[in-house]
């Protein structure tokens, strides 16, 4: 007996090794499948490369604003630290995912004990959404993190088991540190308090008001301590703090159609659902079978096993079953995902599996009710058994497929090449959300000068910024003509920091004066762009050569430009100042001391 467990020991330690590489290097595969993957190794390897603290963390892209805390910079940038190399977050991000889901694992064998164990393992492991996400960096794939122990401890309390495996007081504390983890990381934080409040008011009902605080005060503690990351941007950036994330909080009624797509993407979570997960998206599906032949079958079978899994999972949940808590399962599922659709009815998003990643354990949970009675009978074992099985030949197969693009190993050298340079950019340039750009307006600086005409309204902007986080990423020391900065235009990124001001914060003026220094360096076809528009029309609309001849290249020169304004222009009116290198055309470019007044 002690010999066939120790192999039994030796046998799953050898799987669980394999696993584990095996999800490093397909991570490995799609690490810039896409710009939010992009941006989110941005923020750790900028984090590395210079030093400056994260204070922002993801980008919610439709609403151009950043989620605050520092927890997703430390968690991509922080493993560089330790390791200087292009895959170090990869294998830290793998680390931590795959302890997670082994001790969702363990869990799972614990409350379905006739479930074959390979097949808890595997699942688990190798299924679509936990390969496709906490594999690779991206917010969501580190909230699983959190998830999973918040899930555990929801289950625990709401389901009626005979031996509860989480108590309430140190569930309420994993609860809070739960909480303040994934508020760092993605917008569905939200979801968790709500989804606790009703466990809270069961604990009250049962065991009174000094238990309850008990509670409150353990889940205020774990909350205190995963906002740890959190605070310093609170004390620095108090006034903008929120990222713009509130922005995000909309009516939305449209949502109140997507009902059923909403329970479909639920389901999706514990089938083979692969499509999304397609270069290109599932609407690209058919370029993908063009270009990958070979995988066509494969992918077939797995979307009808999807399919079919969906649909039985839905159909289950109105069917009998032999365990007990089997009431409370269904009411616990069915309540969150309610609130789930009555959430999105605020969001100003469409649903997206994505956005709720973080009730996957809990969907995982509720399809091995069903998956328990089948597995009991080995025609269903063996159709599993070969379902996995393809389920991993076709992910062997879409790693390869992202590999020559979107894979780190495709960015490798350049990755590398960022961190001996200690310069980021050289992969990509960071976005800038709304709130940055609000911050950034503040370096032009308006004075008033004398003139015959009367004080003449001079803004001046020789890129200078305090704020060594919101400095923009055109900025070089390099060349400058006023030291150290300057602003840099070339093919990557081809306009400068502009002037944008609204004509109501000038009031009147009859001319318009545009003056700054530049160095050009081939760059044929540089301009200064002077407009003032109102919607889009333009009001008035000047071109000027930035670096003419070849006697400008190579050193700074002083420009100047004006035009008389012609006609009355509306207070709504927006006056925009810029130099660009307009694509397709090459060369660089750096400007310095950039200054626009209005002359009355």
């Amino acid at each position: 007996m002690k010999t066939a467990a120790f192999w039994k020991e030796r046998t799953w330690l050898a799987f669980a090794l394999a696993a584990l590489v095996f999800r490093t290097w397909y991570g490995c595969t799609l690490t810039f499948r896409g710009e939010d993957y992009l941006h989110t190794y941005l923020i750790g390897l900028k984090f590395f490369t210079t030093g400056v603290w994260p204070w922002f963390g993801p980008d919610v892209v439709h609403t151009n604003s950043q989620i605050p805390g520092a927890l997703e910079g430390l968690l991509v940038g922080g493993p560089f630290f330790v390791w200087s190399n292009p895959v170090s977050p990869l294998i830290f991000l793998n680390l931590i995912s795959f302890i997670a889901l082994t001790v969702f694992g363990a869990y799972l064998i614990k409350r379905f004990p006739s479930m074959p164990r390979w097949f808890v393992w595997a699942w688990l492991w190798f299924s679509p959404w936990t390969l496709n996400f906490s594999t690779t960096p991206i917010n969501p794939s580190y909230v699983l993190w959190a998830a999973i122990p918040f899930i555990i401890t929801l289950i625990e309390g709401y389901v009626g088991y005979t031996q509860r495996l989480v108590a309430a007081k140190p569930g309420f504390f994993i609860i809070g540190l739960c909480i303040g983890w994934t508020m760092q990381l993605h917008l569905s934080w939200v979801l968790m308090p709500c989804l606790t409040f009703p466990l809270f008011i069961l604990e009250w009902k049962k065991k009174g008001t000094v238990h309850a605080m008990a509670l409150t005060g353990l889940a205020i503690l774990g909350l205190a301590i995963s906002l740890s990351t959190l605070y310093p941007t609170l004390i620095r950036y108090g006034s903008v703090m929120s990222g713009g994330v509130e922005s995000n909080i909309q009516f939305h009624a449209e949502n109140l159609k997507n009902l059923p797509d909403l329970f479909f993407r639920a389901m999706g979570f514990a089938s083979f659902e692969i499509l999304q997960f397609l270069p290109g998206g599932q609407n690209e599906w058919k370029s993908f079978f063009t270009a990958h032949p070979v995988l066509s079958p494969i992918t077939i079978v797995l979307v009808a096993a999807g399919l079919i899994q969906s649909i039985y999972l839905l159909i289950a949940f109105f069917l009998r079953n032999q365990r007990p808590e089997w009431k409370s399962v269904r009411l616990l599922t069915a309540a969150v995902l309610v609130f789930l659709y009555i959430s999105y009815l605020f969001s100003i998003r469409s649903p997206g599996s994505m956005t709720f990643y973080m009730l996957l354990p809990l969907l995982v949970w509720y399809a091995f009710y069903p998956l328990e009675n089948l597995m009991q009978k080995v025609l269903w074992r063996r159709i599993a058994m070969i379902l996995l099985a393809v389920n991993l030949t076709f992910h062997v197969g879409l790693a390869y497929a992202y590999l020559p693009e979107h894979s780190l190993q495709s960015h490798y050298a350049l990755v590398q090449e960022a961190m001996e340079k200690q310069d980021s950019r050289l992969l990509d340039f960071r976005r800038v959300a709304t709130w940055e750009w609000n911050l950034r307006d503040a370096a032009w600086k308006a004075t008033y000068q004398a003139s015959d005409n009367g004080a003449v309204l001079v803004f001046t902007n020789n890129f200078e910024y305090e704020d060594e986080y919101i400095r923009p990423e055109t900025l070089y020391d390099t060349v400058s003509a006023s030291p150290p900065w300057a602003c840099r235009i070339d093919s990557t990124y081809w306009r400068s920091i502009r002037f944008v001001r609204y004509f109501r914060d000038i009031r009147y003026c009859s001319y318009v004066r545009v003056a700054l220094k530049s160095y050009c360096l081939n760059a044929p076809r540089a301009r200064l762009v002077l407009r003032i528009y109102e919607g889009d029309e333009d009001l008035m609309h000047h071109e000027h050569e930035v670096c003419s001849g070849e006697s400008n290249d190579g050193k700074w020169i002083a420009l100047q430009f004006g035009h008389e304004v012609q006609k009355t222009i509306p207070y709504d009116a927006i006056v925009e100042a810029y130099v660009e290198i307009p694509p397709p055309e090459k060369g660089t470019l750096y400007i310095d001391d950039f200054e626009v007044s209005f002359v009355p």
